[in-house]
């Protein structure tokens, strides 16, 4: 039996999806959260063969549930779902150690798939063919960038706070604020708002 925890914010999905892998021959829904906080309790207190992440969480990212599951108990194997993939995403996953991939757009029956195969400890992710337009967008002004910078510049574009860049990268927030300033410096910007509006600017380009 595959115990999974469910990690979704919107209400629908999430039943949704616990209703179908608890038909699903072989799956058992054995935790659910709806945001960062909750998926860390339930690691804390519950015990998980794979771990179904939505990538988007209110209070966060899933890969920084993904990391925690990774580090507390390597047994756990995370799956990350999302409704839209960047190269960058992809990248951090799998430095990560996330297992597998699926795009919410894809069938159920790629999701099961997936679970099975990182239960059996495979891995799962899209072809790199789907994240074309996502690599494009790594280019121009970014190539001024060390890789470090372009991490704390994407997550921090993506919402996350210097503390929560920090403990997701293990560094520390002076050290964010340090690469964040640099940043600003090589893209002449000023702000998180210029940061976000120009990394959309290249994803959409």
């Amino acid at each position: 039996m595959i115990r999974v925890l469910l990690v979704e914010d919107h209400s629908m999905v999430l039943d949704g999806l616990r209703r179908l892998l608890e038909t699903e021959p072989g799956f058992a829904v054995a935790g659910v959260a709806r945001d960062v906080a909750g998926a860390l309790a339930a690691l804390e207190t519950g015990r998980f063969d794979v771990a179904i992440i939505d990538l988007r969480l209110p209070d966060g990212s899933g890969l920084e549930v993904a990391k925690t599951a990774g580090n507390r108990d390597p047994q756990v194997r995370c799956v990350i779902l999302t409704a839209q993939l960047s190269a960058y995403d992809l990248t951090l996953a799998r430095r990560l150690k996330v297992r597998g991939l699926v795009m919410k757009e894809d069938a159920f029956a790629a999701l099961t798939r997936c679970v099975r195969i990182v239960a059996s400890g495979g891995i799962s992710f899209p072809s790199s063919g789907r994240n074309d337009a996502a690599n494009a967008a790594l280019d121009m002004p970014l190539d001024l960038l060390t890789p470090r910078e372009l991490e704390i510049a994407r997550l921090t574009a993506d919402g996350l706070r210097t503390r929560e860049v920090g403990a997701l990268l293990d560094i520390s927030p002076g050290t964010v604020k340090i690469h964040l300033s640099r940043v600003y410096d090589k893209l002449s910007i000023t702000s998180r708002v210029e940061l976000a509006n120009l990394l959309n600017r290249l994803a959409a380009g």
